[in-house]
């Protein structure tokens, strides 16, 4: 190739990208695409089924699940009654899903020995499959639901020093 056919392809080039380099297309920032919360049957203590459907369009759901046998499950359970004492009203509503395995009679033998009286709906999940859907790998974890059944926020252990993250995204979903 010749000088003068390198330099011409080079302008041509240098042409063509500056002018598609200058060109502005209206962009519209596309929403950010929050998954699904898997809709499987919460089985509260007292016999009675809800489904994320139910909750749909009405409430704001915090879903957390614990053990008997952790120590920051425990620890967190203040916290969370706070969450409902204050927030209910406006439509928390609070999950706290048991990951012992055991059925509603046994757990409620042991309910008596936390250090705080629970004002939140709990829910058993004797084979996990709640567990195994909302993908646990260690407890608690806490998972913030949207009325538009997305997930928001997800989050495993506890610390005091996440509190104020929750309380933030809280009064942001219960504002939309």
């Amino acid at each position: 190739m010749s000088g003068k056919t390198a330099l011409g392809v080079f302008v041509y080039l240098f042409a063509v990208l500056f002018a598609f380099g200058c060109t502005t297309v209206a962009q519209t920032p596309s929403p950010v695409p929050y998954p699904r919360a898997p809709d499987l049957p919460f089985v509260h203590m007292d016999g009675t089924t809800t489904t994320l459907e139910d909750y749909a369009g009405k409430s704001v759901l915090v879903v957390n699940f614990w053990g008997l046998r952790c120590q920051n499950c425990i620890e967190e359970m203040p916290f969370l009654k706070e969450l409902h004492d204050r927030y209910s009203p406006e439509g928390l509503v609070i999950l706290g899903i048991n990951t012992d395995g055991v059925p509603a009679d046994l757990l409620k033998r042991f309910l008596p020995q936390l250090p705080v009286s629970l004002n939140y709906s709990l829910v058993v999940d004797p084979d996990f499959a709640l567990a195994d859907g909302y993908k646990m790998t260690a407890a608690p974890l806490t998972v913030l639901i949207a009325r538009d059944s997305t997930v928001r926020y997800r989050h495993e252990g506890y610390d005091p020093s996440n509190e104020a993250e929750y309380v933030r995204i809280i009064e942001e979903l219960l504002d939309q």
